[in-house]
């Protein structure tokens, strides 16, 4: 008995197709693999209050600060990137315990990567009037109760990531009130009485007084702006920033490879089976 040469173009073809798609898949992997590795870590964020001065890592700002400038130190990797926030709140005291209900007053989020290594943020129109804390964290999520919770002692360390942070100000003054005004009241003139002549008086000579001495002048002391260091929040993750990928570069070209050999596995294994179907020649 002799195979139809059909039935050999239609075997062939089968094992060809899942011939091709062995290799195909292989390197899909390998290309993953190496994606994988091209991940980006976290990068260490320094800043300024003093438009570039001076740089620091610390996790205190030391005074209020709404303009902050940021740079990432060392490479940064070709498709990596930072997002670096600076936020200002409104609080009910000056330390981060004393803080209270915090209300979320603005935000500003700039992105750090190789070719913006660094920036510059400015959140001055959202200063806390009174007491107030201001947050610089590494990503670009809003802490303002909605989207995200707000800052609140002791649990909720809100925003994640800190750099550096500041808790302080002053009580609000209490709103002054003005007295009524009234109306002089009106007066009738007095009616003049005819002129008396009175006897002439001798005057005394005037007695001096001796002079008295005034109290110094008190001076009013004022809450300071910034807080003892022990009663800040301190960061978590010492000015370390998480990176994200910008772009992978993979995941769209291996769809395409993995849909075009399933499409040719497909059609390899309907030719094999149309032909298994069809009788052979016994001669």
């Amino acid at each position: 008995m002799q195979r139809s040469p059909i039935g050999s173009l239609a075997v062939g073809l089968g094992v060809g197709a899942l011939a091709l798609v062995g290799p195909i898949l292989v390197a899909g992997s390998a290309h993953a693999t190496d994606d994988a590795k091209n991940t980006c870590g976290s990068a260490r964020v320094e800043w300024s209050i003093d438009g570039g001065k001076k740089w620091s890592s610390a996790g205190l700002l030391g005074a209020l600060a709404t303009k902050v400038s940021v740079r990432v130190v060392g490479e940064v990797p070709k498709s990596c990137s930072y997002k670096v926030s600076l936020a200002a709140y409104s609080a009910d005291g000056p330390t981060w315990k004393t803080s209270g209900t915090q209300r979320y007053l603005g935000s500003k989020t700039v992105t750090l990567d190789r070719d913006h290594k660094s920036a510059a943020l400015d959140i001055s129109k959202h200063a806390p009037p009174c007491f107030g804390q201001i947050d610089l964290y590494g990503n670009d999520k809003v802490f303002d109760g909605k989207a995200n919770p707000l800052p609140h002692y002791p649990d909720a360390k809100y925003p994640l990531d800190l750099i550096a942070g500041w808790n302080g100000g002053k009580a609000c003054a209490p709103p002054t009130t003005k007295p009524p005004t009234t109306a002089p009241p009106t007066t009738t003139p007095p009616t003049t009485a005819p002129p008396t002549t009175a006897p002439p008086t001798t005057t005394k000579p005037p007695t001096t007084k001796p002079p008295t001495t005034s109290a110094p002048p008190t001076t009013a002391t004022s809450t300071p702006e910034s807080t003892p260091t022990d009663e800040q929040r301190p960061p978590s993750t010492a000015a370390d920033v998480p990176g994200r990928l910008a772009q992978t570069g993979a995941s769209s070209g291996i769809g395409r490879i993995a849909g075009a050999s399933a499409a040719i596995l497909v059609a390899g294994v309907g030719a094999l089976l149309l032909v298994r179907r069809r009788p052979g020649n016994s001669r």
